[in-house]
């Protein structure tokens, strides 16, 4: 089955907004969320539908955070 991985390729802009938006759509602690958006570029999330990765990919690039989705087993 095919994962699709979300990538946060550097640091955004709106810093903050991006951690709100990254811990409220994985359902993960703010520490967590803020270590994921410090430590980029980094694949931030693993997905099974290609439809829950665009999501995703689109609610970030909505704050100007450079992301991309990669595809992978």
């Amino acid at each position: 089955m095919k994962k699709y991985k979300v990538k946060l390729l550097s640091k955004p802009k709106k810093y903050l907004k991006v951690i709100a938006y990254i811990r409220s759509f994985l359902e993960i602690k703010i520490i967590e969320a803020k270590e994921l958006v410090d430590n980029a570029p980094i694949i931030i999330a693993e997905f099974d539908d290609k439809k829950d990765a665009v999501k995703f990919e689109t609610l970030l690039k909505r704050c100007d955070a450079e992301v991309k989705i990669v595809e992978g087993l």
